[in-house]
């Protein structure tokens, strides 16, 4: 309390102890205060009133010896502190989002990979988040029907743990998508670009591993979600939706775009190679 406004004080430590960062270190200390208005020598039954001037300068002392003077949580911010943390966690989202895009069109060579991916991405995403909030408000509207109680649902919140949720569905739905992008890849050879037969081809080779995969993490999710506990449930019911929507979201989503741009590919092609004929003829 050295910094509140009051009396003066001083502080006389007795009996050395050591020292700390060249700081000496006391076992015993007095503090000395005055107010212009108290004299104990001449009233020395004053030392006993509750609310005379010792009794209020020890209370002080205690309260200052058993203060924590370290920063336990912070559940409230100031508007500028929060838009900028809004504003980092933008740029940081859009750089990622960048950088996805980047790499799948450096691996795959088409600029439609990419965006395919990232479409899927923000369905995924989209369809978790709605339905937390579209069952939190099934949850307020009624907390005791029978649909709550036997899915156990709860008025999930928007925490860290929902946060690290959608992460990880963002993580598992990048890789299956890629998984089926890879076969894609695999099976169009030397062709500039991915027909409705190919991807048709690619997605009924690789569902057997999407199904297998899916349904063996669905299984440890569940387990997480009934008995995982309150600390962790809206992180298993965020996963539960998550890994559903990314599996068919790889499939129906993700592949389907490809083929966005494949007629204009084609009638060019078509020209090419017209125009290669005539050439002959």
């Amino acid at each position: 309390y050295e910094q509140v406004i009051g009396r003066q004080f001083m502080v006389i430590g007795l009996d050395q102890s050591g020292t700390i960062d060249t700081e000496p270190t006391f076992r015993s200390a007095v503090v000395l205060v005055r107010d212009g208005e108290t004299n104990y020598v001449e009233n020395p039954q004053a030392l006993r009133e509750p609310d005379g001037l010792a009794a209020t300068e020890w209370n002080l002392i205690r309260d200052a010896l058993h203060l924590d003077t370290s920063l336990a949580s912070v559940s409230n911010f100031s508007s500028q502190v929060s838009d900028t943390m809004k504003k980092q966690a933008i740029s940081a989202m859009a750089l990622s989002l960048l950088a996805v895009v980047a790499y799948i069109w450096f691996r795959f060579g088409s600029f439609r990979y990419g965006l395919a991916a990232i479409v899927a991405l923000v369905h995924d995403v989209c369809i978790a988040m709605g339905l937390v909030a579209i069952i939190a408000m099934i949850y307020v509207l009624a907390p005791e029907s029978a649909l709550v109680r036997g899915l156990m649902l709860t008025d999930f919140k928007i925490d860290l743990a929902l946060v690290a949720a959608l992460l990880t569905i963002v993580g598992y739905s990048l890789n299956d998508t890629i998984v089926v992008f890879d076969r894609i890849r695999e099976n169009r050879g030397r062709l500039s670009y991915a027909t409705a037969g190919i991807i048709n081809d690619s997605i009924n080779q690789t569902i057997s591993r999407t199904v297998l995969t899916s349904g063996t993490t669905l299984i440890a999710v569940g387990v997480l979600y009934i008995f995982g506990g309150s600390g962790v449930h809206g992180f298993a019911f965020a996963m539960l939706i998550g890994v559903l929507v990314g599996t068919y979201s790889s499939i129906a989503i993700a592949s389907p775009v490809l083929l966005i741009g494949i007629k204009a590919a084609e009638a060019r092609q078509a020209k090419v190679v017209q125009s290669k004929d005539r050439s002959i003829d």
